[in-house]
C-alpha cells in the first residue's frame, strides 16, 4: 500500500494535521527538533490503521488524544494497485473507539465499527499490526535482530497460520482419544443392557406365523360372513326388483303397445336372470320355471320383429316416395318419387295447355280468313262486272302473273287452303284437350297415391306406441304384399298372446302363480343363509379372544426385538464413532507430520531468501565496506572482518555499523514479507534509523535506500536533521511551537 494522504484532528501533538498529495514514490523527510512531532506523524498512521500505537499499551490508547479535548480523529488514504481507499479512527476520552473503511469515490462503506474493519483492513493490505511493526514500521528504538520465533517472523514467513493448524489438531487429538473413551464406556454399558434382556431370536417368528395363520383363517370368515350377508342383501333387493318388473308385466292389456310388451317383459328378464348366481351355502335358486315363462312370452314378441323388418324396408320405400329420403331402394328401383311424377305431369299439363291455347288462336285465325276468303270469292263470281270487284280483279291478275287461272278461281283455292289449316288447328286443339283431362286425372291419381303413403308412413312410425292390436291391423292394412302375409302368420302363431284378452288374462295367471313360488324360494334362501352367517360370527368371537391374547404377547416380543434392535443399532453408531475417531486422529497426526517438515522447510527458505536480501543490502548500506555476513536460523548475524580475515559478532563492532547491519536485516525482512505474502508496491516507515549515523553514513544510506528494492517505493525517513540539500522527493519539516501542521506537495 501506499500513502496518499494522512489526516488528524486532536491526536497527540497536534490539533490539526493534514499531508496531502504524498509522492506515491521516493524518500518521504520528516525532520525536526526533539518534541517537535516527528514520530507522532507514525503514531498517527499506525492509530488510523490498526487503532493502536507502538508506544501506548492498548489500554492506554485515550492517551494518544490531545490534552484536554473529549476526542480524537485519523484517517489516512492510500492505494493498493491503482485504488485508492480510505481509514478513519474515532476515539474519546471514555476510551470508544469508532472506525470506518470505504472505498474513495464509493459512499457505501466497505466496513464499519473497529472489528469489522479489523478483519477487511487486513484482508485488504495483507498484514496485522505485528507483522506492520516487525517490517515496514521502525519506531524510535533501538534495532535488535529480531526474534526468529516470533509470531511476526512467522507470519512474515508464512509458517503462522500453518502453526495455528498444528495447535488445532493437536487439541483435536486429545479430544478424539476423549471422545473414544466416552464412547467406548456407553458401548459397555449398552453391552449390559442387550444381555439383560434375554432375547430369544426363534421367539419371534414363531408367534408371528401362529398370529398371521389365524388371522387369515379370521380374514376368511369374514370373508364368508360378508359374502353371506351380500348375498342376503342382494335376494332381498332382487325379490323387490322382480316384484317391481312383474307388476308392470301383469298390469298390460290390449291396449298396451309393442314398445310397453318388449320393456317391460324384458325388464322382468333381466331380473330374473340376475338371480341365477346362487351362493355355494344356499339352495339353487334359478328362477326355473319362472324364466321359461318370461323367455317363452319374449320370444313370441320376438316374433313380431319381422313385420317390422319388413314395415322398415316398407317405409324406406314411402319414404322415398315422399322425397324424405333420395337414396332409391332396391325394391322399386324404377319407381320415382311421388313429388317427381306430380311435377313432372304439372309440366306436362302447363306445356298441353299453352299448346291448346296456341292451337285455339291458330283455329280462329285461319277461320276467319277462310270465312273472309269464301266472301270474297262469292262476291267475285256473283257481281263481276262491278267496278270495284274489276279492280280487285285486275289486282289478283298482276299479283300472281298472266296464267290459266282466272281470280275467282285463286280465291277459291285461297279459301279452300285456310278452310283445310283452320281444320287442322281444331283437330289439334281437341286432341290437347283430351291429354290435359288425362293428365289432370293422373295427377289426381298421384296426389291420393300421396295421401295413402303418408298415412302409412305415419302408421309404421307410431307402431312401438299404438296399442298392439291397431298397430297389427294397420300393418295388415299395407299395401305390401309381404306385410300382409307375416301379419297373418303373426295372428295365427306368436301374436296371438299378446292380441287376445282372454290369452292375456291366462297369461297374467300364470305369471303370478310362478312369482309366488319364486319369492317362497327367495325368502327360504335368505333364512338359510341367514343362520350359517350366525354360527360363522361366533366361531369369529372366540378366534378373536385368542388372537387378542396373541397378539398382547406378540407386542411384547416385537418391543423386546426393537429395544435390542435399538441397543445393537447404537452400540454399531458407537463403533462407527468410535472408528471415525481414530481415522480422524490419525489424518491429524498425519497433517501435523506434514505442516511440522512444512514449516521447517519454509523457515529454511525464509532464512535463506533474507541472508540473500541482507547480502545485497549491506554493501550499499556501508559503502562496500562489508559485503559478507552469516545469519543462522535464528537470525543471529556475523559480519565478515577483513583486517581479521574472520567473521565477527556484532558486539565486537561499532554501535553505527551495527544499526547499518540491522537496518539492513530489517528492509531484507520487510522485502521478504513483501516477496512472501503481499506481492504489491509498499511504504516503510523509519523513526530515527540513522541516529548514531556520522553524517556520511547517513548521505550514503539516504543514497542507497532508493535503489534497495523495486517494492518498497514510498520510504519515510525521520530525524532531528539531513545533510544539506540532499534531494528528498518530499520534506515535511515539524516545529515545536506548531500544533497544527499542513503540507501538500502542491504547496512545496
Amino acid at each position: 500500500m501506499i500513502i496518499n494522504r494522512i489526516r488528524s484532528e486532536h491526536v497527540l501533538k497536534y490539533a490539526e494535521l493534514d499531508l496531502n498529495h504524498l509522492p506515491p514514490g521516493g524518500l518521504i523527510a520528516v525532520s525536526g527538533l526533539n518534541e517537535s512531532g516527528k514520530s507522532t506523524i507514525g503514531e498517527i498512521v499506525c492509530f488510523a490503521l490498526f487503532g493502536r500505537t507502538f508506544s501506548l499499551r492498548p489500554d492506554e490508547i485515550v492517551k494518544i488524544i490531545r490534552w484536554d479535548e473529549p476526542r480524537g480523529s485519523a484517517s489516512v488514504d492510500f492505494s493498493i494497485n491503482d485504488e485508492r481507499y480510505c481509514v478513519s479512527r474515532f476515539l474519546d476520552d471514555n476510551g470508544t473507539q469508532g472506525a470506518r473503511l470505504s472505498k474513495i469515490g464509493d459512499d457505501t462503506p466497505l466496513a464499519r465499527g473497529v472489528d469489522a474493519v479489523h478483519e477487511a483492513l487486513a484482508d485488504l493490505i495483507g498484514f496485522s499490526f505485528d507483522e506492520f511493526i516487525e517490517s515496514f514500521y521502525l519506531a524510535q528504538r533501538e534495532i535488535t535482530t529480531p526474534h526468529p520465533h516470533s509470531t511476526a517472523v512467522k507470519r512474515m514467513a508464512g509458517i503462522a497460520a500453518l502453526e495455528r493448524v498444528t495447535t488445532v489438531a493437536e487439541l483435536e487429538i486429545d479430544h478424539e482419544h476423549t471422545s473414544i473413551a466416552a464412547t467406548q464406556a456407553l458401548i459397555d454399558d449398552l453391552e449390559t443392557i442387550r444381555s439383560e434382556l434375554e432375547f430369544d431370536d426363534a421367539r419371534l417368528p414363531q408367534l408371528e406365523s401362529e398370529h398371521k395363520a389365524k388371522t387369515a383363517e379370521q380374514a376368511q370368515e369374514r370373508r364368508q360372513v360378508a359374502e353371506l350377508e351380500a348375498a342376503v342383501a342382494l335376494y332381498e333387493d332382487t325379490a323387490t326388483r322382480v316384484a317391481t318388473a312383474i307388476k308392470p308385466v301383469a298390469d298390460l292389456s290390449d291396449q298396451s303397445s309393442f314398445q310397453d310388451w318388449k320393456t317391460r317383459v324384458s325388464a322382468l328378464e333381466n331380473e330374473l336372470s340376475a338371480i341365477d348366481q346362487p351362493h355355494p351355502d344356499a339352495a339353487t335358486l334359478s328362477p326355473g320355471d319362472l324364466i321359461v315363462f318370461v323367455q317363452s312370452t319374449q320370444a313370441r314378441l320376438e316374433g313380431f320383429h319381422p313385420i317390422k323388418d319388413r314395415a322398415g324396408l316398407y317405409r324406406d320405400h314411402l319414404a322415398y316416395l315422399l322425397s324424405e329420403r333420395r337414396e332409391r331402394p332396391v325394391t322399386a328401383p324404377d319407381v320415382k318419387p311421388l313429388a317427381d311424377q306430380q311435377a313432372e305431369l304439372s309440366q306436362d299439363f302447363d306445356a298441353a295447355t299453352r299448346s291448346r291455347r296456341t292451337a285455339r288462336l291458330g283455329f280462329t285465325f285461319l277461320l276467319i280468313l277462310a270465312i273472309v276468303g269464301w266472301a270474297l270469292w262469292g262476291l267475285l263470281v256473283a257481281a263481276a262486272d262491278a267496278q270495284i270487284f274489276q279492280h280487285l280483279s285486275d289486282w289478283l291478275q298482276h299479283t300472281v302473273g298472266n296464267g290459266p287461272f282466272s281470280a275467282p278461281s285463286i280465291m277459291a283455292s285461297a279459301a279452300a287452303i285456310l278452310t283445310l289449316g283452320a281444320m287442322l288447328w281444331g283437330l289439334r286443339s281437341r286432341r290437347l284437350q283430351a291429354k290435359i283431362g288425362h293428365l289432370h286425372h293422373s295427377s289426381n291419381d298421384v296426389e291420393t297415391e300421396r295421401r295413402m303413403a303418408q298415412r302409412e308412413a305415419e302408421a309404421i312410425d307410431h307402431l312401438d306406441t299404438m296399442p298392439f292390436a291397431q298397430a297389427v291391423d294397420a300393418l295388415e292394412r299395407m299395401r305390401d304384399p309381404a306385410i300382409g302375409h307375416l301379419v297373418r302368420m303373426c295372428r295365427r302363431d306368436a301374436g296371438a298372446v299378446c292380441l287376445d284378452t282372454d290369452a292375456i288374462d291366462t297369461m297374467r295367471r300364470t305369471l303370478e302363480s310362478l312369482a309366488s313360488a319364486q319369492n317362497t324360494r327367495l325368502q327360504g334362501a335368505c333364512e338359510q343363509m341367514t343362520h350359517t352367517a350366525s354360527s360363522v360370527n361366533a366361531n369369529m368371537a372366540r378366534r378373536q379372544t385368542e388372537l387378542e391374547a396373541l397378539g398382547k404377547s406378540l407386542e411384547q416380543e416385537r418391543e423386546r426385538r426393537q429395544k435390542v434392535d435399538e441397543l445393537e443399532a447404537i452400540i454399531k453408531g458407537h463403533q462407527r464413532q468410535i472408528a471415525s475417531h481414530e481415522r480422524r486422529i490419525e489424518a491429524r497426526r498425519l497433517a501435523c507430520d506434514l505442516i511440522e517438515g512444512g514449516c521447517r522447510h519454509i523457515a529454511k527458505m525464509f532464512n535463506r531468501d533474507v541472508r540473500g536480501l541482507v547480502s545485497r543490502t549491506l554493501p550499499l548500506l556501508t559503502e562496500g565496506r562489508y559485503e559478507h555476513l552469516k545469519i543462522d536460523d535464528n537470525l543471529n548475524v556475523q559480519v565478515f572482518s577483513s583486517v581479521k580475515r574472520d567473521f565477527m559478532n556484532l558486539e565486537e563492532i561499532s554501535s553505527g555499523t551495527q544499526r547499518q547491519i540491522m537496518l539492513a536485516v530489517r528492509l531484507a525482512l520487510s522485502q521478504e514479507f513483501i516477496n512472501t505474502t503481499l506481492e504489491r508496491h509498499q511504504f516503510i516507515f523509519l523513526d530515527e534509523p540513522f541516529a548514531f549515523f556520522d553524517q556520511e553514513r547517513t548521505r550514503a544510506a539516504l543514497q542507497a535506500l532508493p535503489e534497495l528494492s523495486h517494492d518498497l517505493r514510498q520510504i519515510w525517513i525521520v530525524a532531528q536533521e539531513f545533510p544539506e540539500n540532499f534531494p528528498f522527493d518530499a520534506h515535511v519539516r515539524c516545529k515545536k511551537e506548531l500544533d497544527r501542521l499542513t503540507w501538500s506537495a502542491t504547496s512545496t
